[in-house]
């Protein structure tokens, strides 16, 4: 079923919050714990409010979308995974740590996506080159490319100076982050 919470704090700085539920929406208004996971098989993940200071927040869902409503000071750093047919959107200016070459955050101001680059074939690993560029041991090695099994990007990002972690996977799903004040 639905999970809704709204206008909860923790007791201590140990207290978490933990909602899981198989096929149902879970809604989060102003949770103040450090400590948020979040897991639903068939539904819908909001959350809406600050994020608390050093907080870790889990969100997990399978078929749908997740949307986080900040504010506009919210300092995060996002890990996500999404399918490679989804979307990451935001309102925020993201700066990527880690990104899929292949694919790029989508934006409200975002220019076109750039053309993904010809799938090349796998090397033979006996192929593999280093080049010592010069004596400070400065090595280069030559990529390996290496086809994903499951379909899924995975995108690094921080916004302000990072105090919160959120990680975030919908597997069928789109990750928007919005800013609440817009």
């Amino acid at each position: 079923g639905v999970i809704s919470a709204a206008n909860l704090r923790a007791n201590d700085q140990n207290d978490c919050f933990e909602a899981s539920t198989i096929s149902g929406d879970i809604q989060l208004d102003k949770v103040g714990h450090q400590l948020v996971t979040v897991k639903t098989a068939n539904g819908n993940v909001g959350i809406s409010g600050p994020l608390a200071p050093q907080g870790q927040y889990t969100f997990n869902t399978t078929s749908s979308d997740v949307t986080l409503s900040l504010p506009a000071n919210a300092s995060f750093r996002m890990n996500a995974r999404v399918a490679r047919d989804r979307e990451i959107t935001s309102d925020f200016p993201l700066t990527l740590t880690i990104e899929d070459p292949a694919h790029v955050i989508a934006k409200k101001t975002a220019p076109p996506a750039p053309p993904e680059p010809t799938p090349q074939p796998m090397p033979d690993p006996k192929d593999r080159v280093v080049v010592v560029v010069d004596p400070d041991i400065k090595v280069k090695v030559k990529p390996v490319i290496v086809k994903n099994i499951y379909s899924l990007r995975r995108i690094n990002a921080v916004h302000g100076s990072g105090d919160a972690l959120i990680t975030i996977a919908s597997f069928g799903g789109t990750i928007h982050l919005r800013d609440s004040g817009n």
